[in-house]
């Protein structure tokens, strides 16, 4: 009902809107009901209104199953599309649509190739095309050839090379002055590598052709023919092909490289690096570049032995990565085997300016410094160099024996000071245990700048005594001290004394002793300390070590005949100056009480040895020589005489 209510409005009272509402009633009603869709669908044509047409083509061609009407409702719709609403991907669509209903359909073939074509989707395009190349006793040659061509082109693209030979072929005899024809075959036949005929189609081109070719084309070609020529054996005209290419695009990279090959072969490298540089100039990115002059460098490094040109390149190549560090390090080693030394030691220092890593920037220091110092004879700069390697690196002890090498070739005392006293320096504060045997070594350094060289005693001194102190035990500094503070006046003397006695105490025998013991007598004697002088000289007479001044000396003060003892030992006296300073006080306390016990235990009854305590001698008066030497001996030591026997049938 609706749908008849729909057509009498549209069709006898010419009144649309309402023909649209009572036929859209109907297709509420009955979603799948033609007729009222056909109604609809001729109302919306003939109103103009595409998009609701063609969408409701495709409604009615989903509810009907007759193929003729699906197809035509399918068609439709793609022209409504295509030619009303400029839908490309929905024309497509529905154009494949009928074509896969109906494979001989030259109507909707027709517009699908051309979409397919100008979208370059070859490989749907290549069944349409050759269905619609199975119609061609309907069209005319003129008509026929653009199917060919395209057939041609889509196979090519597809690498059908046979049948895209075939149908440039086809193409070519319906018409052979087709400029995309004879050059789509002429680039198959190259490809395929049948040299002859593609030169001649390449030639026809040229010769007639020229004029609708552009630059690009127009290289093309002649670089395809040089290519050619090439390939047949025929290198000169090859070469004059390619040079035509050159005369329209000076800068044609495949052109170029051609050449390059060309002349490479042929020995002839300077001809090679002449292409490459235009190659260069012609660059687009720093990458290609950068491979340009890398193979510009091999040349000149590997055939024909042109270094200073290869630094030149390797320049150009640091203009563009400035911060290469093999880069940098191929210069420098370029420079070093032409003998520029200037420009090492730039490129040394860029080196160390560009690496973060300290001990590698220390060996570019390092190196600047030895072409300073080696190669251009310039010490004092040499030194600055050696000095920030050891900033980097305080560690290299080699660096700084270089310095110390130069300064002392040259006699600069005062640098050469400052140099050992910025090496201690760069140690620290807090110097680890297994540097601090360089630590010391540097201080002995130090002093003995001072001592043998400045002449600076004080500073010399001060220096010995941080070596004693960093080590104690080392005997050959403290001699060098205390020779120090015998020769700097009265003033140290006490101190010279007391570093002879350590020398004393701590030598291991008699003959290591005794040299000590001879400089504590000069340090005396010549501070005109005479009594301490005299009792080295006793010590030395008595281990009979004594040289003749001494023994003279020693003889000359000594009392004559015997002195009384005028002091006594105190227990204070005897822990300052008898006590070992190892011995522990408070040990020999403990053995001193038990020893009482230990003397009782041992005693011997008198009448058992033979004598009688009648005949004991007093030996404060007895006039024998021992007897004056044993009171004098316990009077000194502070301690009550034992009972003294004489057994005169009994001597020594």
């Amino acid at each position: 009902l609706n749908y008849r209510l729909g057509k009498i409005y549209d069709e006898q009272m010419r009144m649309p809107d309402q023909a649209e509402q009572w036929l859209s009633e109907a297709l509420a009603l009955d979603p799948g009901h033609l007729p009222s869709m056909i109604a609809l669908l001729n109302l919306y044509k003939s109103r103009g209104d595409s998009l609701k047409a063609a969408t409701l083509m495709e409604r009615a061609e989903g509810q009907t199953r007759n193929t003729l009407e699906k197809t035509r409702l399918l068609y439709d719709a793609g022209r409504l599309y295509l030619d009303d609403l400029g839908d490309e991907d929905r024309a497509i669509a529905m154009f494949a649509r009928v074509v896969e209903l109906d494979p001989e359909h030259a109507e909707a073939g027709e517009p699908l190739a051309e979409l397919y074509f100008q979208r370059g989707q070859w490989a749907p395009l290549v069944p349409v095309l050759e269905m619609l190349s199975r119609k061609k006793d309907r069209k005319s040659a003129r008509e026929l050839h653009p199917t060919y061509f395209r057939l041609a082109k889509a196979c090519a693209e597809l690498g059908l090379d046979d049948k895209a030979l075939k149908y440039y072929k086809q193409a070519f005899d319906l018409d052979s002055t087709h400029l995309p024809t004879l050059m789509g075959r002429a680039d198959l036949l190259y490809r395929k590598e049948q040299w002859d005929d593609a030169f001649k189609l390449y030639q026809t081109i040229l010769v007639h052709h020229r004029e609708a070719q552009g630059d690009e084309q127009i290289v093309e070609i002649f670089y395809r023919i040089g290519r050619i020529k090439l390939k047949v054996g025929e290198k000169p005209k090859a070469i004059n092909m390619f040079e035509k290419a050159l005369e329209v695009q000076p800068g044609h990279k495949p052109t170029l490289e051609a050449l390059s090959e060309i002349y490479g072969a042929a020995g002839d490298w300077e001809a090679v690096i002449k292409q490459k540089r235009v190659l260069l100039a012609n660059a687009r990115t720093d990458e290609e570049r950068m491979e340009l002059l890398q193979q510009i460098i091999d040349i000149y490094l590997g055939k024909v032995n042109d270094k200073q040109k290869a630094i030149a390149a390797y320049l150009e190549m640091l203009d563009i990565e400035p911060a290469s560090m093999s880069l940098l390090h191929r210069v420098l080693a370029l420079f070093s085997d032409t003998k520029q030394w200037k420009k090492a030691v730039e490129t040394a220092l860029r080196l160390a300016e560009v690496d973060t890593d300290k001990i590698r920037r220390a060996k570019y220091f390092e190196a600047a410094g030895n072409f300073t110092n080696s190669e251009l004879n310039s010490p004092d700069e040499a030194i600055e160099f050696y000095n920030q390697a050891l900033d980097e690196n305080p560690d290299d002890l080699k660096v700084f024996e270089r310095i110390d090498k130069i300064l002392t070739k040259k006699k600069d005392w005062k640098n050469q000071e400052r140099a050992y006293r910025r090496m201690i320096k760069r140690l620290g504060a807090e110097v680890p245990e297994d540097k601090r045997p360089t630590q010391v070594a540097l201080w002995r350094g130090l002093g003995e700048i001072y001592r043998s060289r400045l002449k600076d005693l004080n500073a010399a001194i001060q220096t010995f005594e941080v070596c004693v102190g960093l080590e104690p035990g080392n005997f050959k500094t403290r001699e060098i001290l205390a020779e120090l503070y015998s020769v700097s006046g009265p003033e140290h003397a006490e101190k010279a004394a007391r570093e002879y006695r350590v020398l004393i105490n701590k030598a291991p025998d008699l003959p290591q002793m005794v040299p000590h013991i001879h400089l504590l007598w000069n340090s005396f004697k010549e501070t005109n300390n005479y009594d301490r002088a005299w009792c080295v000289a006793h010590v030395l007479t008595f281990l009979r070590q004594a040289n003749e001044e001494q023994a003279r000396f020693y003889e000359q003060y000594k009392n004559k005949g015997m002195q009384k003892t005028r002091l006594r030992l105190t227990e204070e006296m005897w822990r300052r100056f008898i006590f070992h300073k190892d011995e522990d006080w408070f040990l020999s306390q403990i053995m001193a009480t038990i020893s009482e016990a230990v003397v009782q235990h041992n005693l011997v009854d008198m009448k058992a040895t033979g004598v009688r305590r009648k005949d004991a001698r007093d030996i404060t008066s007895d006039p024998l020589l021992f007897s004056k030497i044993f009171s004098s001996v316990t009077l000194a030591l502070n301690v009550p005489p034992p009972a003294v026997f004489l057994r005169e049938e009994n001597p020594g």
